[in-house]
Order: structure tokens, then C-alpha cells, then sequence
């Protein structure tokens, strides 16, 4: 692996990390980042994965709550 993929890997694991962990630190973190650098492209892009992950991760509770709430309306319907 090149030392360029291992900074962007290295950066992106911290991204993630910051942005699951420490959000609030992590927003202003990169709030500011614009470079060509390895690393801190892997920072925004491991930030970038993190929340897709958890926008998808939200949706789904959503979608079991829906289904849940249908579910128990059915319920009463019933008797």
C-alpha cells in the first residue's frame, strides 16, 4: 500500500471516529477543511461515510416504528 493510501485509510478511520464519537468537535473540526492532503480527504470522507451510515440507521428505526404503530392500529381494529 502506498504511503498516500495509508494516510487517506489512516485519516478516514479518524474521521469516522471523530464523527461517531465526538460530533460536535468533529462538525467544527471540519468545518474548515479544504486541502489536496491525503489524510484530511480521509478525514471528510470517513465523516461523509459515518453519516450516510447513520442516516440509513435512522431511517430503519423510523420504518420498525411505522410498522409498529400500523401493526397495534390493526389491533384495535380488530376488537
Amino acid at each position: 500500500m502506498k504511503d498516500q493510501d495509508k494516510k487517506h485509510e489512516r485519516g478516514f478511520n479518524h474521521g469516522y471516529l471523530l464523527s461517531k464519537y465526538l460530533p460536535m468537535f468533529a462538525k467544527s473540526l471540519f468545518k474548515g477543511i479544504k486541502s489536496n492532503n491525503q489524510y484530511e480527504q480521509g478525514l471528510v470522507a470517513g465523516k461523509q461515510e459515518h453519516e450516510k451510515e447513520r442516516k440509513i440507521t435512522r431511517q430503519e428505526e423510523l420504518k420498525q416504528i411505522r410498522d409498529k404503530g400500523q401493526d397495534q392500529s390493526l389491533e384495535r381494529d380488530i376488537d
